[in-house]
């Protein structure tokens, strides 16, 4: 009943916006949003007296409603910064592979040419500084010629990169279930087959992406020595333009990868205003931290304690990097709800064995769960009811105590009118 009714009304009311009158929401959906924690934020701009504590729970409720520190509440509450350390662990056995496949297929298809090969290997540098050895890196970790394969095309080698495929597929895959947690969404009803082929396809736009950025790059600084050189322009602001143009291509191309990524990998439908913006600022911070990497990540290198294993603590630290930024823009672009301040009124069965839901205690399958990850919901209701009755018996204390020293100073200014009267010279006879 819930989803009809906003599938119909969600139409008298602008989408994909922070700018939406709760108000009026909440009037079309006949008060079904009292009970959520934006009616409780709301309730909270809008204090009924001008004590201290009602001001301080107004500002905190103007910091609560921004946008930013909505995604971060949903971050920290889909434990994201867990999931980023898993795909940065998870991309260390991938890598290799992703690359092997990627560098065997660029050798297929496009050959010898040398000059092309030393620009992708220098773009995959950029992206996880140290992997490849080269002249300008000699502490990489792989030698790019290693990651080809002489003969792809007999039955060991397939198998080989099949399998190598797979572990890149499966990082996708935890690629995809995060992002999806950032989104709130439990599990997407879908069939292997697809769920596989959006893995690769996810794999495949984001090699495109590296190879496009690399190929406009390598166009527009050719063309544009040419053009500084014709029109007499100096060296200086040839290099300014030529690193600005760069980083306007990596950034589209970026913010295009991280849409696909949102839209169809992860299959989040978001409002094309939410995913152009989030994906844009996503697309900004990996640009600006493939500009910064060698500085970020050079800490690592200096740890005593590290120093040994600085390359691989290097890709580990740059995927974390990168999978931070990919969540937050996440929960960024789903743009949750302010979250509840949660009492034990929210989950009742809380002090009871067992407080989860267990087929050990078949009663427990009665609470309201949810099916797929087995998460005990709040009873929103009830909370609400607790918060409502601890306010109303604050509030009636506090007129209790305005009421005692109403009574008390009454009291106080009968006793002085008494001790005026009593000082009183008596009329004389």
């Amino acid at each position: 009943m819930g989803t009809m009714t906003s599938k119909t009304k969600r139409s008298s009311v602008e989408q994909g916006t922070d700018v939406q009158d709760f108000e009026a929401v909440n009037r079309d959906l006949e008060g079904a949003l009292d009970a959520t924690a934006t009616w409780e934020n709301e309730q909270a701009k809008h204090p009924d007296d001008d004590s201290l504590m009602s001001k301080i729970n107004q500002i905190m409720a103007y910091v609560n409603g921004l946008r930013i520190m909505r995604a971060l509440q949903r971050y920290g509450a889909v434990r994201g910064a867990l999931l980023a350390g898993g795909l940065a662990y998870s991309a260390l056995f991938a890598i290799a592979g992703a690359l092997t496949i990627a560098f065997t297929a660029f050798s297929v298809i496009v050959g010898g040419n040398k000059a092309l090969f030393d620009k992708i290997v220098e773009a995959v540098n950029t992206s996880l500084p140290g992997i490849l050895k080269t002249e300008s890196a000699p502490k990489g970790l792989i030698d790019p010629q290693s990651l080809i394969v002489d003969n792809p095309f007999n039955l060991i080698t397939l198998v080989s990169i099949f399998v190598l495929l797979w572990s890149a597929l499966s990082l996708m895959a935890g690629l995809r279930t995060a992002i999806q947690a950032m989104f709130g969404l439990a599990r997407i009803p879908t069939n292997f087959a697809k769920a596989k082929l959006l893995d690769l396809a996810g794999f495949v736009v984001i090699g495109l992406g590296v190879l496009t950025s690399v190929g406009l790059s390598t166009v527009t600084a050719f063309f544009s020595e040419q053009l500084f050189d014709l029109i007499g322009l100096p060296d200086s602001w040839g290099n300014v333009i030529l690193n600005g143009g760069t980083f306007i291509i990596g950034l589209v191309i970026d913010t295009l990868v991280f849409m696909f990524i949102f839209r169809y990998m992860a299959g989040a439908r978001a409002p094309r205003r939410d995913l152009l913006l989030g994906s844009a600022l996503a697309g900004f911070a990996s640009s600006v931290l493939r500009i910064i990497g060698t500085t970020a990540v050079s800490s690592v290198s200096n740890n005593a304690l590290l120093a040994p294993f600085a390359a691989i603590a290097t890709i580990l630290l740059w995927v974390n990097l990168i999978a931070r930024v990919t969540l937050q823009a996440g929960a960024f672009i789903a743009n949750p709800p302010e979250q509840l301040a949660i009492t034990k009124a929210y989950y009742p069965h809380i002090d009871e064995t067992p407080n989860y839901v267990t087929k050990s205690d078949l009663y427990t399958l009665d609470w309201e769960h949810d099916p797929i990850s087995g998460i005990v919901l709040p009873d929103l209701r009830r909370g609400l009811i607790d918060k409502l009755n601890t306010k109303a018996a604050g509030k009636a204390k506090e007129m209790a105590k305005a009421t005692e020293k109403e009574a008390k100073e009454q009291a106080k200014d009968s006793e002085q009118v008494k001790e005026e009267k009593g000082n009183e010279p008596k009329p004389s006879r």
